[in-house]
């Protein structure tokens, strides 16, 4: 059973370093994290790049969405003065180019698989995104190296299922819906992922009851990481990973501890 650390990196250490760049993951590696996560879409010509929005003018010096972008135009535009000045030059990167990194760095990975929300099920990008996404995962990413693949998108997740059941799935939920236990049995999850604005200390101990994992997405606050690692969440997504780390690990006496919680940050 694939066992998640308690710390992940979110989009690398987006704290630290412009959001789902090369850079990003490199700072989260140095911050400790052994996970990141980040995510990925697809271009107008086919190409896997590691991105959040739909539009890129918020994280790069670019116009327009990403599906109706080609890869060329997006790979000139700059990536990380938006966020300092230091970091300009920074480039989006794409998910080979990732991988490759995740790879020198000895990191696993949460590849959040991006789908505009107006794209309804069988929508060819869909099938695309996914389809593109699992044949780079099958050429370069090693079998024995622990990989999860999360997505708001159900049928993204219903189609990497079928696609690639040697891949973990992770359902990703804003809210609980009624049937998300009905979601996760369907395409055989092993983790549910879930907004801290919405996770209660019962609803941790039903998803632990029903056999998965609970990540839960994005704690920046050290008390608030302690509190839900008490509860029993497996795991805690977060951009500023070193001081998550530290505040956890600050918890002194062997009583604070949550059970393997230690074991995992080693």
């Amino acid at each position: 059973m694939m066992l998640l650390p308690s710390i992940i990196g979110h989009r690398g250490a987006a704290a630290a370093a412009p959001e789902n760049t090369l850079e990003s993951i490199q700072q989260a590696a140095h911050q400790g994290v052994r996970w990141v996560e980040f995510d990925v879409q697809l271009t107008q010509d086919g190409q896997i790049i590691v991105f959040h929005d739909d539009d890129l003018q918020r994280t790069t010096n670019g116009q327009g969405k990403i599906w109706e972008s080609s890869y060329a135009a997006i790979r000139k535009l700059d990536a990380g003065r938006w966020f300092a000045e230091n970091w300009r030059g920074a480039k989006v990167p794409t998910l080979a180019e990732a991988i490759f990194l995740l790879l020198n760095l000895d990191l696993k990975a949460n590849i959040e698989i991006k789908i505009p929300e107006h794209f309804a099920e069988g929508h060819p990008y869909i099938e695309k995104t996914v389809f593109n996404t699992i044949s780079l995962l099958r050429e370069y990413w090693p079998k024995k190296h622990p990989l999860l693949l999360s997505s708001f998108s159900f049928p993204a997740l219903e189609l990497a299922y079928q696609m690639a059941p040697e891949f973990e799935r992770g359902l990703l939920l804003w809210g609980k819906p009624q049937d998300w236990q009905q979601q996760a049995h369907a395409i055989r999850a092993k983790t549910v992922n879930c907004a801290d604005q919405f996770i209660t200390k019962e609803w941790i101990s039903e998803i632990r009851q029903m056999g998965y994992e609970s990540a839960i997405y994005t704690i920046n606050q050290v008390r608030r990481a302690r509190e839900l690692l008490e509860w029993g969440a497996s795991s805690l997504f977060t951009d500023c990973p070193a001081m998550i780390i530290a505040g956890v690990k600050s918890m002194t006496s062997a009583g604070d501890y949550p059970p393997g919680v230690l074991k995992k940050l080693k």
